[in-house]
């Protein structure tokens, strides 16, 4: 069995735990000697068009890849580069669809030349779209099998913005000869919403290393990052953008903080919204650690830290940070939206708060529920195991063997 791995979430320089999760994968199929090779395909901006680019949008980025030898986690991917025209900036700013289509094709093009397709028995995208696209059209030429991940924003978000875009993504999900979503809610969006016929899906959740996500001494943690024992924490990670409802913590923490005064608050990420929450958080006088965005290596001792994890999120797929808190014995109150009730499960694990009125004060009493009355770490963990990428994997690997036995017999 040899598999071609497909997407545009990957890790470069100045964020080598981009798409950390499938990174993740790759390394434990390296683990399973499976024979793979790992596709990240790279937009490159000319000088001329960005200005171009600019006319419409405030920033780009543009991944530095020449410390790939430097980095183990980019060592894995080979990255397929396009270099935008100018042509491309003025599609792009007449019909993004047309746009997005020309590009996976371009990518698809690169790929057919620069490699031997026939030597692959399946292709794994992730996300649907794009990526999943330039999958179809291999699919569509020389008849290879496909799977497609769904991850969040490529189903709950993109599709309802552009028709043409939910056109794509409906036409890649159907013709996948196998599409996982990461959580149930993800698959009721894409029938219920979409209009995806389903009957080719299966539910698949990304996993946490449970060797690295372990519970720590708190005690010592603290003291190890200079942090004070005499207070409890309640902290989020992630990335501070709307539609994590990153712009909601200084108020979650101040109303926390009336009722809770013992305790202190850490946000670990970065984003668009990082000087507004910096700023609310001094005008109500709130002690916030902010560290920016920390290599994911360092998650686990930080969120050992912690006695509540905090998710508001307006939208999220699976919410794995959710996952790797209860892998180090630490509870999290979430918003109701996306996966997140699937991972927290019941009250033993959690709190779910529903996305209605009020939100941001039943959220507070939540948290100082869980300060009150702390849930026991053993069982947060327990959950967690069932988790372990060892048995994400193991289900990944019968769906690989499922669908190349079904397309042998075809």
């Amino acid at each position: 069995m040899r598999i071609l791995y497909l997407t545009n979430i990957f890790p470069y320089s100045e964020n080598p735990m981009a798409g950390i999760f499938i990174t993740r994968r790759i390394e434990k199929i390296i683990e399973r000697k499976v024979d793979f090779e790992a596709y990240a395909t790279v937009v490159k901006h000319s000088t001329l068009s960005k200005y171009v680019y600019l006319l419409k949008n405030k920033s780009f980025y543009a991944p530095d890849l020449g410390v790939k030898n430097q980095n183990k986690s980019m060592s894995y991917y080979n990255y397929i580069i396009y270099h935008l025209n100018i042509y491309d900036y003025f599609t792009r700013l007449i019909d993004k669809d047309r746009y997005y289509k020309r590009l996976q094709t371009e990518f698809f093009r690169i790929i057919e030349n620069t490699i031997d397709i026939s030597k692959f028995d399946l292709i794994h995208a992730h996300p649907t779209y794009p990526t999943g696209y330039i999958a179809l059209l291999f699919k569509k030429k020389y008849e290879i099998p496909y799977v497609v991940t769904a991850h969040g924003s490529d189903i709950h978000t993109y599709p309802k913005a552009n028709l043409e875009i939910r056109k794509s993504t409906l036409e890649i999900l159907n013709h996948a000869n196998k599409a996982i979503f990461v959580s149930k809610k993800l698959l009721d969006i894409a029938t219920s919403v979409l209009g995806y016929k389903g009957n080719n899906s299966i539910v698949i959740p990304n996993g946490v290393d449970v060797r690295k996500f372990i519970p720590m001494d708190k005690f010592k943690v603290r003291k190890k990052l200079q942090l004070s024992t005499d207070y409890k924490y309640v902290g989020f990670i992630g990335n501070l953008i709307p539609i994590k409802n990153a712009q909601l913590l200084p108020e979650i923490f101040n109303l926390v903080k009336k009722s809770y005064n013992s305790v202190k608050f850490i946000v670990i990420g970065d984003g668009e919204l990082y000087s507004y929450i910096q700023k609310k958080c001094q005008e109500h006088n709130l002690e916030v650690i902010f560290t920016g965005r920390i290599p994911h290596d360092d998650i686990p001792t930080w969120l050992n830290t912690l006695d509540v994890l905090v998710l508001p999120s307006a939208e999220e797929g699976w919410g794995n940070v959710i996952l790797e808190a209860l892998a180090c014995g630490v509870p999290t109150v979430g918003s109701n939206a996306g996966g997140i009730p699937e991972v927290i499960g019941s009250e033993e694990f959690g709190r779910v708060v529903e996305l209605k009125e009020n939100f941001v004060n039943i959220f507070a009493n939540k948290v100082v529920e869980l300060l009150n009355r702390p849930l026991l770490p053993k069982k947060l963990r327990e959950r967690a195991l069932q988790y372990s990428w060892e048995n994400i994997i193991d289900r990944e690997l019968e769906v690989y063997k499922s669908v190349l036995n079904k397309t042998s017999r075809e």
